[in-house]
């Protein structure tokens, strides 16, 4: 079992099953509702969803987050509701079961270490569809809080590489509307059970699962699965694949060097959305506007972008030295 510990800096792809297996079924009826929603009220996005995701990959914190993105959502009421009373019965049953449950009821094999969070999958116990059980296990005494898509906690399936690096074997697509967008919550002493994903095609590999997306990093212990070769190649050119990348990645794909075809979403353009994950606060602001510098000589068309992120970082500087000056005992003279 392992414990939280530092951030994701991965440059590495369709399950977004998670809850409890038994209620698959109405998980598929809450999927075709959500779609009848979009088709009959879709969401008016009032800024790129690109921008979006750049935001929550780097500003977690979703009071920081409201400061810096106009809430998307401005679907026909009436329209929605309708069509949302066909839910509400499904939704509350997939709800219940997604909810967090006592550690008590964990299974005898599942024993976490203490005042920890734990990920564990038991590779022991697939269902029928081969889809492996994780528990992610709050044995501290702080609430978890997770961000998450239609309940999806980006829970993801990876393998090593070639060059022994774990990476992402499960691809993902982001929702365009921003109610997909919501946090949930592990209690202290209480844990999340979770579809851990598998591929119905794929080969026999070593294989764990990791956090995407979230204010900490956290992987599971390592087992017997199976993963699928073009699920890896997937992954490895989705928009997850830059939010998530290290700094020399992100940067070859906002440079041109790296040029990536999203096929899981509408996150298309994989350059400007590299660009502006170069604000991210992993990154040294220093080389974040070297590249940037680069990117304008390169692309004098990028310039609005270019000119967005430096704006965020000339934010983030005076954000940072307001701080410092707040923590930083005044000088007096003798």
């Amino acid at each position: 079992m392992f414990t939280a510990q530092g951030t994701h800096q991965r440059p590495e792809v369709i399950a977004e099953a998670t809850g409890h297996p038994a209620k698959a079924i109405a998980a598929g009826e809450i999927a075709q509702g959500l779609q009848r929603v979009q088709q009959e009220a879709p969401c008016q996005i009032a800024e790129s969803n690109e921008n979006f995701h750049m935001e929550n990959r780097t500003r977690p914190n979703r009071l920081a987050l409201a400061q810096t993105w106009v809430w998307p959502m401005r679907c026909s009421a009436k329209k929605a509701v309708a069509s949302l009373m066909s839910l509400v019965l499904p939704l509350a049953v997939v709800l219940a079961a997604d909810t967090d449950v006592p550690n008590e009821q964990l299974p005898n094999r599942v024993r976490p270490s203490p005042n920890s969070v734990t990920l564990y999958a038991d590779y022991s116990t697939k269902s029928a569809n081969g889809i492996v059980p994780v528990y992610l296990v709050n044995a501290g005494t702080n609430t978890i809080n997770l961000e998450a898509q239609d309940g999806d906690v980006f829970l993801k399936l990876e393998v090593r590489n070639p060059q022994g690096r774990w990476v992402r074997a499960q691809p993902h697509a982001y929702s365009w509307c921003g109610n997909s967008y919501f946090t949930r919550q592990v209690r202290p002493d209480h844990f999340l059970l979770i579809n851990g994903y598998q591929p119905t095609n794929g080969q026999p590999r070593r294989v764990r699962f990791s956090l995407y997306q979230q204010e900490f990093a956290l992987s599971s212990n390592v087992g017997d699965g199976v993963a699928a070769i073009g699920d890896i190649d997937l992954a490895s050119r989705d928009a997850m694949a830059v939010y998530e990348g290290t700094f020399e990645f992100v940067s070859s794909v906002a440079l041109g060097e790296i040029q990536l075809t999203n096929e899981l979403d509408h996150i298309k353009d994989l350059q400007a959305s590299a660009i502006r994950t170069l604000a991210s606060p992993r990154f040294d602001p220093r080389k974040s506007r070297n590249v940037l510098s680069e990117v304008l000589k390169k692309f004098p068309n990028r310039d609005e972008d270019v000119a967005s992120v430096i704006a965020a970082l000339d934010t983030r500087s005076e954000s940072d030295g307001a701080t410092n000056r707040t923590l930083t005992p005044a000088r007096t003279g003798r």
